[in-house]
C-alpha cells in the first residue's frame, strides 16, 4: 500500500490536462503538490518551498527536464527526481542515470507505477 508520509512534490508539466490529472492523483494519495508548467517558475518555487521530490516532464517549453536536473546537480542539489517522457531515447536515459535520477517513466505509465516511484 502506498503511503506518502506527507511528502512535498514539485511537479513540472507543460500539458495542463496531464498536470491536472496527475496533481489530483498525488493529492488524493496524501502528497503535497506544488505545480508549475515551466522550469523558470520551478526554480523560484524550489527556493521558496521545502521539496522532498521533483516530478517533471522531459519535454518542457523553456528548458528540458534533463537540463533542469543538470542545473540542480551543478548546484549540488541532490533532491530525488522522477522524469516522465513520451520518448525512449537511450542517450537521454544514460544521461539521466549519470544525473542520479530516481526514476525514468515512459508515458503512458500506470498510476501505481508513478506512486511507487514517489
Amino acid at each position: 500500500m502506498f503511503t506518502s508520509q506527507n511528502l512535498s512534490v514539485l511537479y513540472i508539466e507543460h500539458d495542463p490536462e496531464v498536470r491536472q490529472k496527475i496533481t489530483r492523483l498525488m493529492r488524493e494519495n496524501g502528497l503535497q503538490v506544488i505545480e508549475t508548467d515551466n522550469t523558470l517558475d520551478a526554480c523560484n518555487l524550489f527556493r521558496m518551498h521545502e521539496v522532498d521530490i521533483i516530478l517533471l516532464d522531459e519535454q518542457l517549453p523553456n528548458k528540458s527536464g534533463i537540463d533542469f536536473v543538470h542545473c540542480l546537480r551543478g548546484k549540488e542539489v541532490l533532491t530525488p527526481v522522477v522524469i516522465t517522457t513520451e520518448y525512449t531515447n537511450q542517450n537521454m536515459l544514460l544521461e539521466a542515470i549519470n544525473l542520479d535520477i530516481t526514476r525514468y517513466l515512459v508515458k503512458p505509465y500506470p498510476q501505481y507505477e508513478l506512486l511507487n516511484a514517489l
